[in-house]
């Protein structure tokens, strides 16, 4: 039996909503730009580099580690998180060594 005949049988039909992709949103060259020069010596500016350069998610560039870069090869690797959480209205970061997808653990090259 298709699972929506068999909540229409126990009523909850309504509850079903169709879920929506996630668009997330991007800057042009102008808005990128203006973006850097403003965040420039900031705690968040390491993060917004790497995740405007190499395209990396918010979790990742905050969990980069200085144990990742390889300064003699000229590489870094993504592979930690550190992700937000409320409990109990209380916020705590969550480091973790689980990625989103096995395809998230990459190798990146350093930019001069």
């Amino acid at each position: 039996m298709e699972l929506t005949k068999m909540l229409k049988m126990v009523g909850l039909t309504d509850t079903l909503h169709k879920i929506e992709k996630y668009n997330a949103a991007t800057l042009n060259a102008d808005q990128m730009q203006y973006y850097l020069e403003f965040i420039v010596g900031d705690i968040i500016e390491i993060p917004i580099l790497l995740g405007g350069f190499y395209g990396m998610r918010r979790s990742e560039c905050v969990g980069i580690r200085e144990s990742q870069l390889d300064f003699r090869h000229k590489f870094f690797q993504a592979n930690h998180t550190v992700t937000k959480a409320v409990i109990d209205k209380k916020k705590i970061y969550i480091p973790s060594d689980k990625l989103k997808t096995d395809l998230s653990n990459r190798t990146y090259p350093l930019i001069p």
